[in-house]
């Protein structure tokens, strides 16, 4: 089959734009992420940088695209839960293109620098938030790849784009994590701590979070460039939705979270990093509502969720929150919770 005719099937699975780059490494993005600290948070990234070392006797890299920018987020998301995750909730044809490339003799591999190969394969350009924007998605959009071991045609890559003077997502980052233009700190930003895997977040990055459950989009809410014209709700997004609450959240058990929640929240196997988060989002709520449940869960639940609940109750502050802090203290035998129990009750 031409190269042609694999676009347009590319397309007709749904994708919003296709276009192929060649298979050298990417230097420039080995180099930033290097500089970034990447590859200490995602130990064996590096070496994804060199399409060569993923898949022996790379060629190309296609490059697919997939439009979110009019999705609706619900209310009870929104600075919550960002809209990329929201996106996700869709039918995702990225293993039926993979079957595609395999089934006229290709073979082909998925890891790579997503980012860095859209902007080489021309489908989109750098801004100051370090995102890839095209021309009719902004940066809300899924960017996925595929390494093939077939030369074809290649589109000239983007170059930076110029924003000007503008500083808005820098200005707007919570953590700080937008250090410089086109710079982010991977170990600052929310997204990333949301997704930690059984550990704890930062304790002083946790007044900084804001409400965020799961991902951050103030980067991209506040950009310019991504200010879109008529947004359209999504049924799975406002399904799950209409069950969405800190205090449901905060409780749910493994098996709801799995049969419910998993496609949502998809980096993440087990409830207690929600839980965890939830915790953190509730505490920087300044809400006294969220008291009883954060209370039930500093005696009922892991030892993550117990030792981020103390650090919102103490957050919270108050006569009650301190009264369930003392009672806990009493019988806390993990270390890390005990720890964070006293540091609560020093904040109060």
């Amino acid at each position: 089959m031409p190269w042609e005719g694999l676009i347009q099937r590319v397309l007709d699975l749904g994708f919003s734009s296709v276009a192929a780059c060649d298979a050298s490494p990417f230097g420039d993005w080995l180099l930033h992420i290097t500089r970034a600290g990447y590859p200490e948070l995602f130990p064996g990234l590096s070496s994804v940088g060199d399409p060569s070392r993923v898949l022996d006797g790379a060629k190309s890299v296609i490059v697919a695209t997939s439009d979110y920018s009019s999705l609706s987020v619900p209310s009870a998301f929104t600075g919550r839960v960002a809209r990329h995750y929201l996106s996700g909730l869709k039918h995702r044809p990225e293993r039926e293109v993979y079957r595609l490339f395999k089934s006229v003799g290709w073979r082909v591999l998925t890891s790579g620098p997503r980012k860095a190969a859209a902007v080489r394969a021309g489908l989109g350009s750098y801004r100051r938030n370090s995102l890839v924007y095209s021309k009719d998605s902004g940066s809300f959009m899924s960017i996925y790849m595929w390494i093939v071991d077939r030369e074809v045609h290649y589109n000239p890559a983007a170059v930076v784009s110029d924003c000007g003077a503008c500083a808005r997502c820098i200005n707007a980052c919570p953590t700080g994590a937008l250090h410089a233009p086109y710079q982010v700190n991977p170990a600052l930003c929310i997204d990333t701590q949301t997704r930690r895997r059984h550990e704890a977040i930062p304790r002083d990055l946790r007044a900084h979070m804001q409400g965020w459950v799961y991902g951050c989009d103030v980067c991209q809410s506040v950009c310019p460039y991504n200010m879109r014209g008529e947004v359209r709700p999504d049924d799975r997004a406002e399904k799950l939705a209409s069950m969405f609450s800190l205090e449901r959240m905060l409780h749910i058990g493994q098996g709801e979270y799995e049969a419910v929640w998993r496609p949502l929240f998809v980096f993440n196997s087990e409830v207690a990093d929600i839980q965890r988060n939830v915790a953190v989002a509730m505490g920087n709520s300044g809400d006294d509502q969220y008291v009883r449940a954060l209370g039930r869960a500093l005696f009922e639940l892991c030892p993550q969720v117990r030792g981020h609940a103390a650090w919102a109750l103490g957050r919270l502050g108050g006569r009650i929150p301190r009264d369930m802090l003392e009672r806990a203290r009493k019988g806390e035998t993990d270390d890390f919770v005990r720890e964070e129990i006293e540091l609560a009750l020093g904040a109060i």
